[in-house]
């Protein structure tokens, strides 16, 4: 990895602020809560800067954040079911599960990686309804919904990924999405593209998404073409390191260097 050690923790995950900031080994994650999502830009961005920089050295220490993040029940690794952060787990409902940003970090960097991830994710979310909650890994949030408890029904429903988020799953996977997922998908990122100059946490995602599957999909490189078209309007001709500046707010932070050098590039 490129990136200096006072911008990694010691998961191995690119932080939002510098690392001393952190303690992950005693439970202190420095309020940082999608680092997938920080990795797979990082990785994004290295990809844009020159597809040779992902290295085998990479891919494998991507293997061993994902294996350490990886949920376990009953003392075995769930597939396809992720923390945000290894052991210690951080407890209280809010953790429960990562959310559908650090799931699209993830499926993301296995794309990038040539991984088995998203198969193992598509997988575990066809079976157990689209619900991904660490807490009770095989509970299916619809078919036991008069099972699961009065006061936890609706955050189980609410872990249940969107149809954009199922379809970019199975397009990281290869594999045909519904043409509702896919639409989906689409409108959000049109959407996002025409939302205010502060709000840059989608327009990371969308971008994020549009790397990963540059090249795959005729309509999504189409919409990718407006989505840039509108973010130019908002943020100027280099709206990469625009939004990333706003949202990464420290003034030395490593991805506002890395998206100068990429100028040019999307």
């Amino acid at each position: 990895m490129l990136v200096k050690k006072e911008w990694m923790c010691e998961e191995g995950m690119v932080t939002l602020n510098p690392s001393k900031d952190y303690d992950c080994f005693n439970g202190n994650y420095g309020g940082d809560e999608n680092q997938h999502m920080w990795c797979s830009i990082y990785y994004t961005l290295l990809k844009m800067l020159d597809p040779s920089l992902l290295t085998n050295e990479d891919r494998d220490h991507v293997k061993k954040t994902l294996h350490r993040t990886q949920a376990e029940y009953g003392g075995f690794k769930v597939a396809g079911l992720y923390h945000r952060h290894g052991p210690p787990y951080p407890t209280g409902p809010e953790h429960h599960g990562v959310s559908h940003d650090e799931m699209n970090g993830i499926a993301i960097q296995s794309k990038l990686f040539g991984l088995h991830v998203a198969e193992e994710i598509v997988k575990y979310g066809k079976k157990h309804g689209w619900a991904f909650i660490d807490e009770r890994p095989y509970t299916h949030p619809i078919k036991n919904i008069f099972s699961i408890e009065k006061g936890k029904r609706l955050f189980m429903l609410g872990r249940i990924r969107q149809p954009r988020d199922r379809a970019f799953y199975k397009m990281c996977n290869n594999e045909r999405p519904s043409i509702v997922g896919y639409l989906h998908l689409l409108l959000t990122a049109w959407i996002t593209s025409r939302k205010p100059k502060a709000d840059t946490s989608g327009k990371i995602l969308a971008f994020t998404r549009f790397q990963a599957l540059k090249g795959k999909y005729k309509m999504f490189d189409f919409m990718y073409k407006i989505f840039r078209k509108n973010l130019i309007k908002t943020h100027g001709e280099n709206f990469l390191e625009d939004i990333l500046k706003i949202y990464f707010r420290h003034s030395t932070h490593p991805f506002h260097e890395m998206a100068k050098q990429c100028r040019g590039k999307y």
